[in-house]
Order: C-alpha cells, then structure tokens, then sequence
C-alpha cells in the first residue's frame, strides 16, 4: 500500500480532534470530529444511531485487514470479527447494538452478525454460505439476507430470540430487505413469478404483495414505524416508474415534479418522504413529499439533484451538481434552505459517504488524497440547525473473493447508481 507520510501525519493530528464549523445564514455552527482508526489508515462509516453512535470499518495496524467499529462516546470500538480476517458494521441502534457482515475462520464465508455486550454473533445462514445483516430495530430484532440451500438463491430474514426466520418471497425465487420498524415489521422486494418483482410488506408471520401502481412491478425502499412503506412501482404500459407511499390498505402515487419519472429514498414517522423526480425539462431534481404535497427541493447551483435520505424533523440529505454542473456536492436541505456540507468540511478532498439521525447529526466518510476518514459532524444546539433504494444484493458467493469494504462499497455504490437512469 502506497503511504503518504504528510497526509498520515495530519490525519493523525486530526484523530479524535473537534472542531467549530460555521455553515451559512441558516447553518450555524457545528462540530467536526475525526473518528480516527483502528490503528491503520483509513476508516469508512455506514450508519448513525438516534444517539449518534456511529457504525463503520476500519483498517487496523498493519492495514492488511479490515475490522467493523462502533464509535461512542469519544471511543472506536473494535468489534473483532467472526473468525476471519474482515468485518464490517452497517447498522448500529441507540443501544450500541450493531449488524453487518465478517469472514469466517479461513475466509471460507461471510456471515451476518449481530454484535451486542461486547460479543460478536453469529446469526448463521438459511442453509447457504452466505448472509448479511443489513438493519435492526431498538429492539435488537435484525433483518437481513441469506443465501439458501446449494447457494441458488438469497432470501430475506428476520433474527430474534435467537432463530433467524426465513420470510420466503412471493412465489419467485429470491427477496431482499429494504428495512425493519419497531414492530418487527419488515420492507422488501421479492421476485414474483414471471421473472418480475413486487415490494412487500411482512408482518404477522406473512409476507404481503403490495401490488402496484399499474405496472408489472415494485420496489420498496424504506418502512416507517407505522408500517407505511415506500418506494417505487412501475407505470401502466411498463416503461416509467412513479414514487408510492402504502398507507396499510392502498399504494399511492406520489405523482412528480411534472416530468415522466420519480423514485422515493426514505419515509420518516410523519408519513413524510424524500426522492428525486424528473421535472418538466426532464432533469432530476430532490423532492420533499408532506401532506400530498411534492415540493422541489432545487440544487446547489447545478443542474440536478438526488435525496438520499430524511429524518424525523424533515429534514434531507442528498447529492446535488454545483454551479456549472462540474462536480457533486452532498447537501442538508432544512426548513427551505439546501446548505452545501461539502462546504462545511474543506479539509477533505471529496464526502464519500453521509447518513443523518433525528438530531440533525452527519456521519460519513471523507477522502484525502488515497485516505479515508470516519467523522461525525454534529449541529450546535444554540444555532437552531439540525433535526439511510432498495439495493442490488450479491448474486454470486464470487463475492466472498472480495475484501470487506470492496463488498459494503458495492451496495453504496449500487445504491447511488439506482438513484437515477441518466
């Protein structure tokens, strides 16, 4: 691996370090902490607690292996791994609880997890070599995926009490988990016959077609605490796709900003969602949906814009183009106002990465040069500011070749290339 001794040297300097950021008018101030290492010398975040906990991956001494974190309370924690050289953590709950994914002794597979009291678990497989623990409620329940007998195929699970519950599909062959509420109620898209796909809602032990807007198929991509779930369904006719909230009883279509095409990102507890849609001109723009309303959020400048992501106060995060279209900047969009958090972090080459809590706190991964950095931006109280697409699951244990991060990356990196057909 290729050092870069200054770089190294101001990363460690910055290592554990805060500091007072202003933002705009209507930013404030926040801090920045650097969540440092595992002692090697780059680290990645994947997601953020309610309480701010943060969950990633870390490069350890020596950098020739990757070990899942949970940061709290000034502190990265190591979570070891289940035998094998790699894990990853990509969940973590105001508990400290933490899922995600470790190689096995040798390398030989990759199992799902669930790290709670200082343990790792291993929550096993439906018969195949292969699972991932992608969500969990406060409650400690997990969601997730798991290749099943003879590796022919993935299905969705539920883990609890100790069993991992296999939630079939919809008659197809395979389904994945978009998200778990605190009911244990679980979002996902599962293939139906016919070599098509519906979303699904499973509760009571019942996995529940949710139909669709007209077309062959739908997607989910988030659930509320509710039972509310979004995503996308195909169109009459099969060739545009149009953003749906289920209310429990009936999918409806959340319309778009006057263009052909929207897609939804995530719903908070107020029934509230956030997506992109194409406008009129036929350039995607972010949306923010309230009370049968989709509002367009704008750009930073640019031509286009994506939400990623809404939390409970509202407020959305996203990816938008910079004036003249000549690069990407992640932005928080709050009470009408898209602020630029690029902006706020100037020390970092490009933002990887960014999820958002119900505080209004940013966590995410910043890159220097080759290097990658976990932080934590959180809002400061007195300025007022503040308040995580279904994804393409691995479908070939050839996966199992590549490291951790390579293999977490690939379903951000998946994610974001879903967020839009331009």
């Amino acid at each position: 691996m290729k050092t870069f001794p200054l770089r190294n040297s101001i990363l460690a300097t910055l290592a554990g370090a805060a500091f007072t950021l202003s933002g705009g008018a209507h930013a404030g101030t926040w801090t920045q902490l650097d969540l440092g290492t595992l002692g090697g010398a780059s680290s990645w975040a994947y997601g953020i607690s309610s309480a701010g906990q943060v969950s990633g991956e870390s490069l350890v001494a020596g950098n020739s292996a990757y070990q899942g974190f949970v940061y709290g309370n000034g502190v990265m924690q190591g979570l070891g791994t289940l035998g094998g050289t790699h894990s990853a953590a990509s969940g973590v709950n105001a508990a400290g609880q933490a899922v995600g994914g470790s190689f096995t002794a040798g390398n030989a597979a990759i199992h799902g997890f669930l790290y709670s009291n200082g343990a790792m678990q291993d929550l096993g497989t439906l018969g195949g070599s292969y699972s991932w623990a992608s969500h969990l409620n406060g409650a400690g329940q997990v969601a997730g995926y798991s290749t099943t007998p003879g590796n022919v195929a993935f299905h969705a699970f539920v883990y609890g009490n100790g069993v991992m519950q296999d939630l079939g599909t919809l008659g197809g062959r395979s389904s994945q988990v978009a998200g778990i509420n605190e009911s244990g109620q679980v979002a996902g898209t599962s293939d139906v016959p016919g070599d098509l796909y519906r979303a699904f809602l499973y509760k009571n032990g019942v996995m529940q077609d949710l139909g669709t807007l007209g077309g062959a198929t739908s997607q989910a991509v988030g659930i509320n605490a509710a039972g509310q779930v979004v995503g996308q369904s195909a169109m009459p006719g099969d060739i545009e796709f149009h953003a749906f909230l289920y209310d429990g009883s009936a999918m409806q279509d959340l319309g778009t900003l006057g263009g052909a095409g929207s897609w939804a990102s995530g719903i908070n507890d107020a029934g509230q969602v956030a997506g992109y849609s194409q406008t009129d001109a036929d350039i995607y723009h972010a949306y923010f949906y309230s009370g049968g309303v989709m509002t367009d959020i704008g750009t930073l400048g640019g031509s286009r814009s994506w939400a990623s992501g809404i939390n409970g106060r509202g407020q959305v995060i996203g990816r938008s183009d910079v004036a003249g279209d000549v690069a990407e900047h992640w932005f928080l969009f709050d009470g009408g106002v898209m602020e630029d958090v690029n902006a706020l972090l100037p020390g970092y080459d490009s933002i990887e990465d960014l999820f958002l809590n119900d505080a209004g706190q940013l966590a995410g991964t910043g890159r220097i040069g080759n290097l990658y950095r976990a932080f934590l931006l959180t809002p400061d109280a007195a300025s007022g500011t503040g308040a995580a697409a279904a994804v393409p699951e691995p479908a070939s244990l050839a996966l199992l070749g590549l490291s951790m991060t390579a293999l977490v990356r690939s379903r951000r990196e998946r994610r974001g290339a879903t967020r839009s057909p331009a």
